[in-house]
């Protein structure tokens, strides 16, 4: 199909019928750094969900809508257009990334009716109601940037979009969204007072999507006198010195040879270099050695929010809970398409520091405390970790 639209273009119906292959091909790659971003010409013909969803328990629910639709939130959902949950969930997999649900969902949401097209969305839910949900035009921004308990919302002492700070008595909670900007560095170090006159630091950093991982490793810098080992990584190497020596010696062998040659695989002669790498900044380098650390992750905790879990993991310098991580790693390179999207695929291979792969399978908590439908808006993982005794991890 691929190559047809390459050699052909008038070869495909439509442009979002290339764009629906195009996605399924890559997701092929199951890897959550590499995904197909829709050209404008589709995006801005998409219409958007009045509601937001989320998978807990397994079941596919409403967490937030529209007001209209409040009466269906938590309502476990059985059909959606006629088809089963589990069934459109996993079209979302084969269109975004395989092996994370969260993921492909999370994706979906910010171009819905490029996958269902239909005028009007009819949901079947398991108590049997039936309810029809009208798109809206623009999309809706369901939550604030972060769902603070109501017992703590007095004690906030900064928000903005990408960081809260909410200092307790002897705790002081950090909810990084993501990592996107330095303007997240210098928000949190203009806050050490407050950090210094604490006895634990708890890193919220559910649902954070990445971003520059060096921003990352400069926040985890203050809990660290010296340099912090971030990961394992592995970059492909071309020998072109090999290539040319191994065309002359084939040059001349007939073609109908060349496969059983002894050095014909030598012609895609390429190789992995293995590099253990590492961060350090200076002017960072133990201002809050002596806290206490927890860090809270989700299934959406993604990217450079991995590298800075794996940071506290691999020293065993923090208690990490919640749910496993997303499960991926590692830089992505963009390549502009011709028809106006982005392909976005992994450029390094990366390991955790002990050599152990978490691609697709993601950093595990030591506490795992998973979301229950019976919770609601209730944040049990932030309650465990107040609750656990304050002692050096």
């Amino acid at each position: 199909m691929i190559l047809r639209v390459a050699n052909d273009p008038s070869s495909v119906p439509s442009i979002e019928v290339f764009y629906h292959d195009l996605m399924a091909f890559v997701s092929l790659l199951n890897d959550g750094h590499s995904r197909i971003y829709l050209p404008q010409k589709i995006k801005k013909r998409i219409n958007y969900l009045p509601f937001k969803l989320e998978v807990i328990e397994e079941q596919l629910v409403i967490v937030a809508s529209l007001p209209e639709y409040h009466s269906y939130h938590f309502q476990p959902i059985k059909k959606i257009n006629g088809r089963t949950a589990a069934d459109f969930l996993h079209s979302l997999c084969t269109h975004y990334w395989q092996s994370n649900t969260m993921y492909s969902l999370i994706c979906f949401q910010n171009e819905p009716s490029f996958f269902l097209p239909d005028d009007s969305l009819l949901v079947e839910f398991e108590n049997k109601e039936l309810a029809t949900f009208k798109w809206n035009n623009n999309q809706i921004q369901w939550d604030t940037p972060f769902n603070i308990p109501s017992t703590i919302v007095d004690k906030v002492i900064f928000s903005n979009k990408n960081l809260l700070i909410i200092h307790l008595p002897n705790t002081t909670i950090v909810k990084i969204k993501d990592f996107m900007s330095e303007q997240v560095v210098e928000d949190f170090y203009q806050h050490l007072p407050y950090l210094q006159a604490s006895q634990e630091i708890i890193f919220d950093i559910r649902g954070n999507a990445g971003g520059n991982s060096g921003h990352a490793n400069e926040i985890a810098q203050a809990f660290f006198s010296d340099k912090i080992q971030t990961e394992k990584v592995y970059y492909q190497q071309f020998d072109a010195e090999t290539y040319a020596n191994i065309t002359q010696t084939l040059f001349h062998v007939p073609k109908d040879q060349l496969q059983n040659h002894e050095q014909w695989n030598y012609l895609n002669h390429q190789f992995l270099i293995e590099k253990n790498e590492y961060d350090f900044y200076p002017k960072r380098k133990g201002l809050l050695k002596d806290k206490v650390v927890k860090i809270l992750i989700d299934h959406l905790t993604y990217s450079s929010a991995e590298n800075f879990a794996i940071i506290f993991d691999q020293s065993g310098r923090g208690l990490i809970l919640g749910e496993t991580s997303a499960g991926s790693t590692g830089q992505p390179a963009l390549i502009k398409l011709k028809t106006g999207g982005t392909f976005m695929v992994t450029a390094k291979k990366v390991l955790h520091p002990n050599g152990h792969s978490h691609h697709n399978i993601g950093i595990m908590p030591k506490v795992t405390l998973k979301k229950k439908l019976s919770d609601k808006h209730t944040d049990q993982v932030l309650k465990k970790a107040l609750e656990l005794s304050i002692e050096k991890t």
